[in-house]
């Protein structure tokens, strides 16, 4: 339900478009749909899923690995289920450890953001999807502000053939 902030804690989406937040249950509020745009982004431009997970532990640690950043402290802290009844298991430093065998296997070998958005002409729409798909919220840009960042602003003159 709804919390009095405004944010929530239900599990929405499809998996595969998922924000961390919702992910690990905790609460969420708007920006879930910035880093789904950012998803949608990727998989328009690269042809492919850019989550193809069934598990949590999966998608948390495909998340880090694909953004090579961590998940931030604050956010496995306030997950709501117990984590480890999703198959979520942290470090004593509050670290995620990623799944092992082949599923850690197939992690490591997806791309990253930089592996799949290389070209130096789309590095301002890599930096637009790097935004979008900050881990942790706070720091992903809302729907007004994102209408001004640069990919958003750029007019024909400014695109590269």
């Amino acid at each position: 339900g709804r919390l009095p902030n405004g944010r929530t804690s239900l599990r929405v989406g499809a998996r595969h478009v998922r924000a961390p937040e919702v992910t690990l249950s905790a609460d969420w509020e708007y920006r879930i749909d910035i880093w789904s745009l950012g998803v949608m982004l990727y998989s328009l431009y690269s042809g492919i899923r850019l989550f193809p997970v069934h598990e949590d532990a999966e998608h948390l640690a495909l998340m880090e690995h694909t953004t090579g950043k961590i998940l931030p402290v604050s956010l496995l802290e306030g997950a709501g289920a117990s984590l480890e009844e999703k198959g979520v298991y942290l470090t004593a430093e509050k670290r995620l450890i990623w799944p092992d065998g082949p599923v850690g296997k197939k992690v490591l070998a997806s791309p990253t953001l930089q592996d799949t958005i290389h070209k130096p002409e789309h590095q301002t729409f890599l930096k637009f999807v790097r935004k979008c798909l900050q881990l942790d919220y706070r720091l992903r840009p809302s729907a007004a502000s994102a209408l001004n960042l640069e990919f958003v602003t750029l007019t024909e003159e400014d695109i590269v053939e």
